[in-house]
């Protein structure tokens, strides 16, 4: 056949078989695959940030991106420090998505117990359309200070 329709409902190739089911999906066993590309981002859409510089009282990190409304998996880390201080240093981070905050948790520790490494994953379901998410800390006493601040978003569709 080098041209027009094949109409059959089984191709056996060297016995890999392509199967169609009643609903017209397509089932291809032992499938492999040396580089595969899905239209418009499909099946995941990534998107992050990563600074090293040292913060206070700000924006952390922002992410941003399209999104067709899908749970999406947030991911952030940062190193805090309080030095340059007397006694404990406190602060507060926080995840947001727009105005509309995700995640929150204030933190304290001593002056001598410095860079200590934080995480956070949580999901959520944004609206479809522009989608920005944010890393915020806030310092309660002055001294508190983020590093290696890394945002990460992961939409999943399938």
């Amino acid at each position: 056949l080098t041209s027009g329709v094949l109409n059959t409902s089984r191709i056996n190739l060297d016995s890999a078989t392509i199967t169609a089911n009643a609903n017209g999906h397509i089932k291809i066993k032992d499938l492999g695959v040396d580089t595969l590309q899905i239209k418009g981002q499909a099946v995941t859409i990534p998107t992050s940030a990563y600074t090293t510089t040292e913060i206070n009282n700000t924006i952390a990190q922002t992410v941003t991106w399209t999104s067709t409304g899908a749970t999406t998996f947030i991911a952030a880390s940062w190193t805090q420090d309080g030095s340059g201080g007397s006694g404990d240093y406190g602060g507060t981070v926080q995840i947001k998505y727009g105005s509309t905050v995700l995640w929150t948790q204030s933190f304290t520790g001593q002056q001598n117990a410095r860079k200590q490494q934080q995480a956070v994953n949580i999901s959520f379901t944004p609206s479809a359309g522009s989608a920005t998410v944010t890393l915020v800390g806030a310092n309660t006493d002055g001294t508190y200070k983020m590093s290696n601040r890394s945002l990460f978003a992961l939409e999943t569709k399938k």
